[in-house]
């Protein structure tokens, strides 16, 4: 049996059950020797003030609202669209170029609410029109009117 400063196992037992690793830490030899692996407390952080939440929320994120979504077409033709679903999920993604945007509509279509899909549809629809005809030959109609008008 241990003697008069030394606890029993089956004292450290009952310690490390209703305590945890944490109740372990107040044993000690007793003679007040022993020292606490215990993090001193801290102060809870400062919260924002009115003024600050003011001022971020007046900063507006780059590119275009759709009923709540972001979508931002990017200088290197990607488009970025971001927002919340109807379920309350938030999302960011990239897409490659137009076509793969055109192709993912459907599908966002059925995960955000009906004006957010009406402005994803009148988006896609403003992107297709001022994209670069896919036909080679209608592309160069196109660059030989613009060249025909300068001159």
């Amino acid at each position: 049996m241990g003697g008069p400063t030394t606890p029993s196992i089956a004292f450290l037992a009952v310690l490390v059950v209703a305590g945890g690793p944490v109740g372990l830490l107040g044993c000690g030899s007793g003679d007040g020797g022993g020292t606490s692996t215990a993090a001193p407390a801290t102060a809870p952080a400062a919260e924002a003030s009115p003024s600050a939440e003011a001022e971020a929320a007046e900063e507006v994120e780059p590119g275009r609202d759709l009923a709540g979504l972001r979508a931002l077409v990017n200088d290197d033709g990607t488009i970025t669209l971001s927002g919340t679903d109807r379920w309350g999920e938030r999302f960011e993604t990239t897409y490659a170029d137009l076509s793969f945007f055109a192709g993912s509509v459907p599908v966002w279509k059925r995960m955000v609410t009906d004006d957010q899909s009406a402005a994803l549809e009148a988006f896609l629809a403003e992107l297709e029109g001022a994209a670069p005809a896919d036909d080679p030959e209608e592309a160069e109609e196109v660059l030989e009117e613009e060249v025909v008008e300068e001159e």
